[in-house]
């Protein structure tokens, strides 16, 4: 839930400043407003601390290998803890870290000059520089080094021209001339240093680099003292900004300062201020102020906090809307997956994690309940389309019993069945067999033909299924805007106009095209009724919005018709849903008959890889697109967002 906040004024006597503030970072509930206005920012001396965390941390895998090689080997005294950096303070520590990151990249960076320099010169062999400059000096020969590009046509010059080395791109020669030459067909090469100077220089450099790196696993030592010098330096930089955020006044006998609070705890603060005879006013919060947001969740409410902080802060007019993400995001995610093995899988994997790691921060914890979480949803869901791993079912298995979408399929079967529409007539002129159906299941059964690999495929309940999940993907999303737009319907009364029109436009535009919804299959509601009420209710909807519209905005309000336009659209992106699930679903089925036609041998690694690739593809598209049906079509009409969040003064742990 977001909580309201205050805006205070306190003044008090000089004496009291630091003690006061000593005491407000203690209990960490003020945020202390600076009336200059200039952004804090980290100091150059905590930019420095982070920086040299960022690149420890690189390492701290490494430095554990290096530990466990250590007990094997007692005489590898490198990797012990050293006396020396114990001596020296964090911010020794952290210029020293930076100073040998800069060192590293700087010999990289000339490791692979001489490497690509290397690359040239190692085919002319080894030689001495000055023995060609002697026999030059000697002689009227001229030494040339050459690089001929591959697939080049131009004729070689006449003269001494060898040959000494070839590579994937090019080959090289070595000229004898008596005059340096020129040639199209001939690249020259220029060898400041030979291949023997270069090895020697190459393996410096990789001694130097190997040096610095066992630097940074001594390092690695120290990064708890590192860590808790930058905590002291952040709290007294901390201090210092909220001491600079108080100002003198009166011939600086007194300080005043603006603090924002949670408004809960503002009878709080008049407890513990009290022996410093502060004078305490809420002050009015004016348009301008950037008011800070304050989050309060527990359990399952925090989890959807973290992930509405993926996209933004709320501002401090926003409804909370953590919980409501991740319910949502929970449904999407298992609709798109939308199979009960692949969630089993997933499920396996939180509860290793949870038990593996243990000593996590609380933050990583809830990352794995929001795993286990989104596993057990996909597990029902799947459970409830009837998808696993892609093996198709036939309507009468046991497996269907359990499928929402499968009663779906009888319901659709049974009202074309009793309507003898022309639903009804196409699949009995297919199928002529369905004359002498009367049970709905049995029709299901009826409709199918025998593929040449000899397996059955149900068209009537595949089309059904297929429509079924086509038209929840719509249902879905049609709700998820509804709930939306009826959040705000106090700050935006048109909301309630706009809801209509989507319920209305749900009941109304399916006889446009002539198909089947779950309120006439179900319900067995007459289709021009519904279709003639949904239209009345479409038109009152649009307007009762506009006409809402008009009385709070005024003129401006006029504009308000082209929304509708907008909500249509947002409800047809959420077929996404729809399409991600049945290209999994299809890429399961199409991998087992694979690894069925590869038989026994490679037929289970063909069906394993191809399932680990669908898992993989199949989760990216669950999470970018559950949380972009959140951040982006239900954010569009109750969240404002471009919050900032409460950061009080606190003593950093």
């Amino acid at each position: 839930m977001r909580k309201d906040v205050s805006k205070l004024l306190i003044l008090g006597h000089m004496s009291q400043r630091a003690p006061f503030l000593k005491r407000a970072q203690a209990e960490g509930l003020l945020e202390f407003v600076d009336m200059d206005h200039k952004k804090a920012g980290f100091s150059k001396e905590v930019s420095e601390y982070i920086r040299a965390l960022k690149i420890l941390k690189r390492f701290e895998g490494d430095h554990c290998l290096s530990y466990r090689d250590s007990k094997k080997d007692e005489n590898a005294s490198l990797k012990k803890k050293p006396s020396v950096l114990a001596k020296k303070t964090g911010q020794e520590l952290a210029q020293c870290i930076l100073d040998t990151d800069s060192e590293t990249i700087r010999l990289i960076e000339k490791k692979k000059i001489l490497e690509a320099e290397y690359k040239r010169a190692r085919h002319f062999g080894h030689f001495e520089k000055q023995d060609i400059i002697d026999i030059e000096s000697n002689s009227a020969v001229r030494f040339q080094f050459f690089l001929r590009k591959r697939g080049c046509k131009h004729p070689l010059p006449e003269g001494i021209l060898i040959e000494v080395g070839q590579d994937r791109d090019a080959s090289y020669f070595v000229g004898l001339f008596e005059k340096p030459i020129e040639d199209p067909g001939l690249i020259p090469i220029y060898i400041e240093r030979t291949a023997f100077e270069l090895e020697k220089r190459l393996k410096e450099i990789k001694e130097s680099l190997n040096l610095l790196h066992m630097t940074f696993h001594e390092l690695v030592h120290c990064l708890d003292k590192i860590q808790k010098d930058l905590l002291s330096k952040l709290n007294s930089d901390d201090f210092t900004h909220a001491n600079n955020a108080l100002k003198p006044e009166m011939e600086e006998r007194l300080f005043v300062a603006e603090v924002w609070i949670d408004s809960t705890k503002v009878e709080g603060l008049n407890v513990w201020a009290a022996p410093f005879d502060l004078y305490i006013e809420e002050l009015p919060i004016s348009p301008d102020d950037k008011v800070p947001t304050i989050l309060e969740n527990k359990n399952l409410g925090k989890i959807g906090e973290d992930l509405v902080e993926v996209y933004d802060v709320p501002s401090a007019q926003d409804k909370d809307p953590s919980l409501w993400v991740l319910v949502a995001f929970s449904a999407f995610f298992a609709m798109i997956l939308a199979d009960a093995g692949y969630g089993l899988i997933l499920l396996g994997l939180s509860l290793f994690l949870r038990f593996k790691f243990k000593k996590v921060s609380d933050k990583v914890k809830r990352f794995f309940r929001l795993l286990t979480i989104l596993s057990c949803t996909t597990v029902i869901w799947g459970l409830l389309s009837a998808s696993i791993f892609g093996i198709n079912f036939a309507p009468d298995s046991p497996i269907q019993r359990f499928s929402v979408i499968h009663w779906f399929c009888v319901k659709k079967a049974g009202y074309h069945m009793r309507m003898k529409d022309d639903v009804y007539k196409e699949w009995l002129h297919k199928y002529p067999k369905l004359s002498e159906v009367k049970d709905p299941s049995e029709a299901l059964e009826v409709c199918h033909r025998r593929l040449a690999s000899g397996d059955i495929r149900y068209e009537m309940q595949e089309e059904f299924a297929q429509n079924a999940l086509m038209e929840l993907a719509i249902l879905i999303g049609l709700t998820h805007i509804c709930l939306s737009l009826v959040r705000y319907v106090r700050r935006n009364p048109s909301a309630i106009g706009w809801t209509l029109f989507l319920i209305g436009g749900y009941l109304f535009f399916p006889s446009l095209i002539n198909v089947t919804t779950f309120v006439y299959s179900i319900l067995g509601l007459s289709i021009p009724l519904m279709a003639a009420a949904g239209l009345w209710i479409l038109i009152g909807g649009v307007g009762l919005a506009w006409g809402l519209a008009i009385w709070k905005e005024k003129w401006a309000g006029l504009a308000e018709i082209t929304k509708g336009l907008q909500l249509f659209a947002d409800v047809l992106s959420y077929l996404r849903l729809y399409a991600l699930a049945l290209a999994g679903m299809i890429l399961a089925s199409t991998f087992n008959d694979l690894g069925y036609q590869m038989g026994p041998i490679f037929g289970p690694v063909v069906i394993l890889l191809g399932h680990i690739i669908n898992l993989s593809m199949a989760v990216m598209a669950a999470v970018i697109h559950g949380l972009r049906l959140n951040f982006l079509e239900f954010y569009h009409y109750c969240f404002d967002g471009e919050g900032r969040l409460f950061s009080p003064l606190r003593i950093r742990k």
